[in-house]
């Protein structure tokens, strides 16, 4: 599929966005991912963090202590380090490498979201097309407005400061 808003190519966003190495956020497999999908209870990654336990409820495999423990898996991942955040973006060419560099050179998402492509070339192992990758991400309204929808839904990113992870940001 080339739409890039498809059904199949925005689960598998949301999949990784889930995944063990991004938001780990148990219990929120591709089944239950697809379901919330196909359910319209999410549209995004962003819209996992307003789920509520009478959302789940009613769904498919979901019974009160099922729903209870997504909701308590979900709320325990509102708080990731810089780098899960960016890997969990799923921007084309940025891996978990990529993702740590990008934190520990910026140390906080502001400042990797105002990097000129310029800039970022300047982090060992970004070249030009990874450099345009990033940058071409963040200037796009549709990412801007995911962002915003992530903060407003409760997620907070803590700033990367010599590897530790310190104060948060909205």
């Amino acid at each position: 599929c080339t739409n890039p808003r498809c059904f199949a190519q925005e689960k598998e966003r949301i999949i990784h966005f889930v995944s063990h190495k991004a938001f780990n956020i148990d219990g929120l497999g591709e089944k239950i991912v697809e379901q919330l999908l196909q359910s319209g209870l999410i549209r995004d990654a962003a819209d996992i963090f307003a789920l509520k336990q009478g959302d789940l409820e009613p769904l498919e495999r979901f019974a009160e202590k099922s729903a209870v423990n997504l909701i308590v898996a979900i709320e325990q991942s509102k708080q990731q380090p810089l780098h899960r955040f960016i890997y969990a973006l799923g921007i084309q060419h940025v891996g978990e490498e990529t993702s740590i560099d990008l934190a520990q050179h910026f140390s906080d998402l502001k400042k990797v979201q105002e990097a000129r492509r310029e800039q970022l070339e300047v982090i060992s192992e970004i070249g030009p097309v990874m450099a345009e990758s990033i940058a071409n991400w963040f200037v796009k309204k549709e990412n801007q407005t995911l962002l915003e929808k992530f903060f407003k839904n409760g997620v907070r990113i803590t700033k990367t400061q010599n590897n530790k992870n310190t104060e948060s940001q909205e």
